[in-house]
């Protein structure tokens, strides 16, 4: 889970300081890729945390079902990227 420092079942709305500035987990620490299916709302929160952005920058990007997306860096791992964002190609219509 993305916000685990009080109010995790979000009872209340999701501050900043309610959240870990990476990737809970050891996610960060693991060499290679990662995985990740969930609801289209904590994803958006993830694009948006992996961004160094509040969670409620998580707005900003649209998911549509079924997507795919990939999170990832630019040159280093100190500049996280989007590299891919919605890509529904592989559904069929």
């Amino acid at each position: 889970m993305l916000y685990l420092k009080e109010n995790p079942l979000l009872r209340e709305p999701l501050k900043i300081e309610q959240t870990k500035p990476r990737l809970l987990g050891h996610w960060g620490e693991i060499q290679g890729d990662v995985l990740v299916f969930s609801s289209g709302q904590l994803l958006r929160v993830l694009a948006a945390r992996w961004l160094s952005l509040e969670p409620a920058g998580g707005r900003y990007f649209v998911l549509s079902t079924a997507s795919l997306s990939a999170l990832g860096y630019e040159h280093n791992l100190s500049r996280p990227v989007i590299q891919l964002w919605n890509d529904t190609k592989h559904v069929g219509s």
